[in-house]
């Protein structure tokens, strides 16, 4: 895919106006000029239905046309390539979202994503870009920087933030040294990264409002102890490898609704007051372990025997099988 001018995307694939056909031609331009005459606004409420890929055709319609793409009230970049993460292709990608960001105009950003295969001679660009987020007060974030074994350091700014109200993260690394000033965050998502114990507490503490939690494939925490009332969902998705804390605990009056994959073998699960809990869905992670071990069954009926009183309970195919082979019955 070609990255290149910020002006020229795709434009070489498409063809406007056809060489054979003048009728269909006049029926073209005629569509264009109507489309010309509507104010900006409107016209990047259209393009706002293209995505931002397909939107930044519309550059070669003319002088107009040229950066108007760039005004989209949701910027989402996607780096789709498949033959592997070639550092040429991921630098003509990286400049795209520089060039893009630069012409902008409008201060105006609703939402604001970028997945690529990170690589750390880029750190100081995902800075750049989070700090647009942050003085342009965007208030959703995702940001998808996985692929790779390299992992992102979120840059201090991004601690104080609070018009974010919500925030995905994947292979980025948090390490506060300062408060962090998350006031308005409702929806944070992590993945893929070490999450020590005392960043937990840390993010639990300074998210007032915070009502969805998810942690996905992350390691280094032992405990979730919930005490807001406004969280009331929660997701945990356990990682399977030899990093992961061998012990969990949930402490959460006031959750509402829980869905956590666990990876059965050597974690020992902990289901604390969980009072409020109205839907609970469980599955165990991983493939390597036998239904029958001690810590599978330990864990089974833990879920079990802490979730009775909700409302909707699932069990995914793997806890059930481990009631019926053993026809448990607590």
């Amino acid at each position: 895919m070609d990255f290149g001018g910020v002006g020229d995307l795709g434009a070489k694939n498409v063809l406007i106006l056809s060489e054979h056909n003048d009728a269909s031609n006049e029926q073209i331009k005629c569509s264009i000029d109507r489309l010309s005459a509507l104010p900006d606004c409107l016209v990047i409420h259209i393009l706002s239905f293209l995505g931002l890929e397909k939107a930044a055709i519309t550059s070669v319609l003319g002088k107009r046309w040229r950066y108007l793409w760039a005004e989209l009230p949701k910027l989402e970049f996607y780096f789709w390539e498949n033959s592997g993460e070639e550092t040429k292709k991921i630098s003509d990608f990286v400049a795209w979202v520089h060039k893009t960001l630069a012409t902008r105009k409008s201060k105006y950003l609703e939402k604001f994503t970028v997945r690529f295969p990170y690589q750390e001679c880029f750190s100081s660009d995902v800075d750049n870009w989070l700090e647009f987020a942050s003085k342009n007060k965007v208030k959703e974030v995702y940001f998808d920087l996985s692929a790779t074994n390299d992992f992102y350091t979120l840059c201090d700014m991004m601690y104080s933030y609070p018009s974010l109200t919500s925030l995905s993260l994947s292979g980025c690394i948090l390490n506060p040294e300062r408060k962090i000033e998350w006031q308005s965050l409702t929806s944070l998502e992590i993945s893929n990264v070490d999450l020590p114990q005392s960043v937990v507490e840390k993010v639990l503490s300074c998210c007032p409002v915070l009502n969805s939690l998810s942690l996905c494939d992350c390691w280094g925490f032992t405990c979730l102890e919930i005490n807001s009332p406004n969280l009331c969902k929660l997701r945990v998705h356990d990682s399977d490898d030899d990093e992961s804390e061998n012990f969990l605990e949930i402490y959460a009056p006031y959750l509402k609704s829980l869905v956590l994959s666990l990876y059965p073998i050597e974690r020992k699960l902990k289901l604390t007051n969980l009072s409020s809990l109205v839907s609970a869905h469980f599955s165990f992670a991983g493939y390597t372990w036998d239904p029958m071990y001690e810590d599978v069954l330990s864990n089974t009926k833990e879920i079990i025997e802490n979730t009775q009183h909700v409302k909707e309970l699932e069990l995914g195919r793997e806890p059930l099988r481990v009631c019926i082979l053993k026809s448990m019955t607590f």
